[in-house]
């Protein structure tokens, strides 16, 4: 059964592609976990249509799942090219050599979708409601796979997929749920968490390698660990190595110097590793 709920006029939302990050988990019954990031870097001019850059990093703890962006007990980093077509209401990622649909928000009830965010099959659009985020109500869009009209998969205008960004749209095993987004380093969703300060940043998430989370603060560009010995090395998140150094029981740096963008923390002690993802300011 499909249905559409009645609201107010609402001005279209196009996704923003500046100065936004998202925070993705997903837990399963293995048990596993999967954590996936993404923000956006800049732009970018490809055959003459301007995209955002977006870094996407996951890290699972099993070799069994799928994360938006690895498929690893590791962690991978992949970069993609995302584009608004306001006019039309729709969201397109780049796959060379062409443009494939990522959202459309120009469907009505009982359309079907098929994009490179639906990628386990064909999904039914079973009903349109709003929700208020802020002071402004966006779209939303209630996706089900044929066949399972329950398994609501939620996608807002304006923001994205509520079950993740580019993953499966699954009911149950391995559900992505957006635990966090931001504006211009202010929390916008989850509407619990509007109005609060402070951003997106991998450095305020859950640390995702150590069953015995290596406690670390980063805060104004400051790095700050305690009780810590072992290794502590940044990177570029094109693999660059930007800073290294041995760690004795505490460390305090900031790293105003080094050029605005996200890098890579890896802080290694006694066989066991942890990364994380810090922005730069």
């Amino acid at each position: 059964m499909i249905s559409i709920t009645v609201f107010a006029q609402i001005t279209y939302r196009p996704i923003p592609l500046k100065n936004t990050t998202y925070y993705y988990k997903s837990e399963g019954m293995r048990p596993a976990t999967c954590h996936s990031y993404h923000s956006y870097e800049k732009d970018t001019l490809i055959n003459g249509r301007q995209y955002a850059k977006m870094n996407s990093f996951g890290s699972a703890t099993s070799i069994s799942v799928f994360c938006d962006g690895a498929n690893s007990f590791n962690s991978s980093t992949t970069n993609r090219y995302i584009r608004n077509d306001s006019a039309q209401k729709k969201v397109y990622l780049y796959n060379i050599p062409n443009d494939t649909l990522l959202y459309d928000f120009n469907l009505t009830v009982g359309d079907t979708l098929k994009t490179a965010y639906a990628n386990q099959g064909t999904l039914i659009l079973m009903s349109i409601d709003s929700i208020l985020i802020g002071s402004h109500w966006h779209r939303r869009h209630n996706y089900a796979p044929a066949g399972l009209p329950l398994a609501l998969n939620p996608i807002i205008e304006g923001i994205g997929g509520e079950r993740g960004f580019f993953g499966p749209l699954k009911h149950f095993e391995h559900n992505g749920i957006l635990k966090c987004y931001s504006e211009n380093e202010m929390i916008k969703y989850p509407q619990s968490n509007f109005g609060q300060s402070g951003n997106c940043n991998w450095a305020t998430n859950e640390n995702i390698y150590s069953k015995t989370a290596i406690k670390y603060s980063f805060n104004n560009n400051s790095l700050n660990i305690q009780h810590f010995n072992g290794s502590l090395s940044l990177y570029s998140t094109n693999g660059e190595l930007v800073f290294e150094t041995k760690v004795n029981s505490a460390f305090l740096k900031n790293f105003d110097y080094l050029p605005a963008a996200i890098y890579i923390l890896k802080l290694q002690s006694k066989g066991e590793q942890q990364v994380d993802k810090i922005l730069v300011h």
